[in-house]
């Protein structure tokens, strides 16, 4: 047999043993995690001589209790398909995707390479889905606000159009009065006054002059009065464009929040969206300072924690 064909038949018994060692390895995983959950729920370990999980945990295991918390969630959040023996992505991308939504995850598992991604980018394509979703949620709330202020104001100015247009045809209504009203003058000449026929004409040029003085105010009053109306109306239809282009935009961010699948909550499960990302985010705060407890900067990363939370507090109040 020559020389490649042994370090041919070596590569595949080292590529059996290595595939076999990884689905044992990934099968361990999955009965350990079974098993950490098992012990803690039905409290067998008092039967060991142990008063709490965590006690038998570090003693007997030699695992610390925030490791096998992790342990617990993976087996309790993910399918069983994710720490099959034909699955092989490692505790902590494990450990990451229990902390997702069943919507999160399955977005991550359809666009990830789960096998051949690292930890630190499957943390950085998480922070990225939440950032989407976070950013949906406030374009809509945005644009909502601002569909509803002018809606509002559309209303003031249809409510000033009406008011206007009624004082509009009180005048007309009034001109027309006016216009159809007989004027009725009985005058007694003196003696040695201008004859009857001079007086008529008098009268008639004082008339004629009282009604076109009367016509042009009333027509002055007619023209503002119009104006004032085609003012209003063009700035109700620069609103009502205003207000569809607004609609557009939260059609667009509804189809956007749609496409992320993102539930838009009322207030109370906004805030509770929130406080469980606070609440996530804290923890991994803690997580972080407590897995680097041997680095120099421990008491530094302590003391900035405490100070962010008591500020967070003063603000809340």
């Amino acid at each position: 047999m020559n020389e490649l064909s042994v370090n041919y038949t070596k590569a595949q018994e080292l590529d059996r043993r290595i595939k076999t060692s990884a689905q044992l390895a990934q099968q361990s995983l999955y009965e350990m995690c079974k098993g950490f959950k098992e012990m803690r729920d039905s409290k067998l370990y008092k039967e060991l001589g142990y008063n709490t999980f965590e006690d038998y945990c570090e003693k007997e295991t030699g695992i610390k209790r925030r490791q096998v918390y992790r342990y617990i969630e993976v087996i309790e959040k993910l399918p069983s398909d994710f720490v099959s023996p034909g699955t092989q992505i490692g505790v902590k991308k494990l450990y990451l995707l229990s902390s997702l939504s069943e919507e999160e995850r399955t977005e991550i598992t359809e666009k990830t390479d789960l096998k051949n991604t690292s930890v630190r980018e499957l943390e950085q394509q998480i922070r990225q889905i939440r950032a989407e979703k976070d950013k949906a949620v406030a374009d809509k709330s945005a644009a909502e606000a601002e569909a509803s202020a002018a809606a509002q104001q559309a209303k003031s100015l249809e409510k000033a159009k009406n008011t206007l247009s009624q004082q509009i045809a009180a005048l007309e209504a009034e001109i027309k009065e006016l216009e159809n009203r007989p004027i009725d003058v009985e005058v007694a000449l003196p003696d040695g006054a201008v004859d009857k026929d001079t007086f008529k004409n008098i009268c008639k040029t004082y008339e004629e002059q009282i009604d076109k003085v009367q016509e042009d105010a009333l027509q002055d009053t007619i023209r503002l009065n119009r104006e004032h109306t085609e003012q209003m109306n063009s700035l109700k239809a620069e609103n009502e464009k205003k207000l569809e282009e607004l609609r557009s935009q939260l059609e667009a961010a509804k189809r956007e929040q749609s496409e992320l699948t993102v539930t838009v909550p009322d207030s109370k499960e906004t805030f509770k969206a929130y406080l469980a990302t606070a609440i996530d985010a804290a923890k991994r705060l803690c997580e972080f300072i407590g897995n680097n407890s041997a680095d120099s900067n421990h008491d530094l990363f302590v003391s900035k924690a405490k100070q962010f939370f008591e500020k967070m507090t003063e603000e809340i109040v």
